[in-house]
C-alpha cells in the first residue's frame, strides 16, 4: 500500500488535479487511469 503513497508523493501536481476532480470520477475510472499512468511511467 505504501508504494502507492510513494508514487503519489512524486506526482503532487497530478494529485491536486485528481483531488479537484475526484468527486466527478467513478472510482473504477480513477483506478484505470492511475494504473495506465503507472504503466506508462514504468516503461
Amino acid at each position: 500500500m505504501h508504494a502507492h503513497y510513494f508514487y503519489l508523493a512524486k506526482h503532487r501536481k497530478s494529485i491536486t488535479i485528481i483531488k479537484k476532480h475526484l468527486a466527478s470520477f467513478d472510482i473504477n475510472q480513477f483506478l484505470a487511469i492511475f494504473a495506465t499512468n503507472r504503466l506508462v511511467n514504468i516503461k
